[in-house]
């Protein structure tokens, strides 16, 4: 027979604390607000820049392939780092905090810098903007997820934390 691995018991009661664990529903969706903006920019991004590049700005669609699947590549390894680091971090603002806190100026740069491309510009300029741009984009979401994972300790609370967060991301995607 395989062990427990959880029951019922563990759904509604933290056997450490005796604690619940129950998140309430204005909890969970603020903390979920967070993830507003980035689903916004996530279409805003993928769908909107890509031809904006290619029909506006004179840049061929290739480079633009080129260098969004360049990053992506660049993007696997640097978020392994990322979440190896955050696992790491002890600050007085807490573990993940000070990372989205440290995200959010790294995203706007980047996302200033595609929105605002002059015309004609180069692959070095739209791998860099890009790089910042998911950089950014990597640090704040990793560190959302993460800190979440540790807010909401049971499964039923992380399942209700991550499906507000979802839902939340939707919106944003949505409003865009």
């Amino acid at each position: 027979a395989l062990p427990v691995i959880w029951s019922s018991r563990t759904l509604a009661v933290d056997e450490k604390s005796g604690s619940s664990g129950a998140l309430s529903l204005p909890r969970i969706l603020t903390f979920s607000l967070a993830n507003l903006p980035i689903g916004a920019i996530t279409i805003a991004v993928f769908v909107y820049l890509p031809p904006y590049f290619a029909g506006h700005l004179g840049v061929g669609m290739g480079l633009v392939g080129f260098a969004w699947w360049a990053v992506r590549m660049l993007d696997i390894p640097i978020d392994f780092i990322l979440a190896m680091l955050m696992d790491r971090t002890r600050t007085s603002l807490g573990r993940y905090r000070a990372w989205m806190i440290a995200g959010a100026p790294i995203l706007m740069l980047g996302l200033y810098r595609l929105f605002m491309a002059p015309h004609g510009f180069g692959a070095a300029y739209l791998i860099g903007s890009l790089l910042l741009m998911y950089l950014g984009y990597s640090i704040l979401f990793l560190s959302l997820n993460a800190w979440g994972a540790t807010l909401a300790t049971l499964y039923h609370e992380r399942s209700r934390l991550f499906g507000g967060i979802a839902a939340v991301g939707v919106i944003g995607a949505l409003a865009v």
